[in-house]
C-alpha cells in the first residue's frame, strides 16, 4: 500500500517498481483527473460525485476491452453503495459493444484490496500518481521514501503526461475538469 512506503522500507517497494516493469504479465492502466473541484456534478453526473467516478472507471475500461477476449474485472471496494454502481458499469460496458449475452465481460466484483496483490501494486502507482500529482514530494515534509519511489517510476515512465492509448506497460490518461 502507498501509505506503508517509507525510507526505511524503500528497497522493498523499489524491487516492486522493478517486478513490474520486468513481469511481461503485468500492466497498469489509470486515469489522473485533475480539476476535479470545478466539475458541475448537477448539471453532468445528476449531482453524483459517485455517478462521476464510475463514468471515469468506464472510460479507462472501455479502450482495452476487446470482443475476442473474456473479462472478469474486479475493483477495490469504494463503499458501501458500489454493489449497483458496479452492476451498472456492467451493463453499460456490455452494451456499448454490443455484448448483450455477456460473453465479452463475465463478471465485474468488488474485492477489498488487501485480499489481493496485483490490487494492491495498483494501490501503490495509484497512490504514487496522486502524490505527484498533488506536488506532495516538493513540500518540505514530503516522504523521502515516496520522492525516491515517484522519481524511480518517473525514470522509468514519464507520469507528467498521459500515455498514447495503445501503451501497454504503463498506460495512463490525465483527464482535466
Amino acid at each position: 500500500k502507498w501509505t506503508k512506503v517509507s525510507e526505511s522500507k524503500i528497497d522493498f517497494y523499489l524491487d516492486l517498481l522493478d517486478y513490474f516493469w520486468n513481469n511481461d504479465d503485468l500492466h497498469y492502466r489509470g486515469i489522473v483527473a485533475t480539476g476535479k473541484d470545478r466539475l458541475d456534478h448537477e448539471k453532468f453526473n445528476e449531482g453524483d460525485y459517485d455517478l462521476w467516478y464510475y463514468k471515469m472507471y468506464f472510460r479507462m475500461l472501455d479502450p482495452i476491452i476487446c470482443q475476442e477476449d473474456e473479462y472478469h474485472i474486479l475493483l477495490d471496494i469504494k463503499d458501501t453503495k458500489g454493489g449497483k454502481r458496479i452492476q451498472k458499469l456492467k451493463e453499460v460496458l456490455c452494451n456499448n459493444i454490443y455484448d448483450f449475452n455477456e460473453k465479452v465481460i463475465k463478471h465485474i466484483g468488488q474485492i477489498n484490496s488487501r485480499e489481493s496483490e496485483i490490487l494492491q501494486l495498483a494501490d501503490l502507482f495509484n497512490g504514487a500518481l496522486a502524490y505527484h500529482y498533488r506536488k506532495l514530494e516538493k513540500n518540505v515534509a514530503s516522504n523521502n521514501g515516496k520522492v525516491a519511489f515517484i522519481e524511480k517510476l518517473q525514470s522509468k515512465q514519464n507520469i507528467d503526461r498521459k500515455t498514447s492509448r495503445q501503451a501497454s506497460k504503463f498506460n495512463l490518461f490525465v483527464w482535466s475538469a
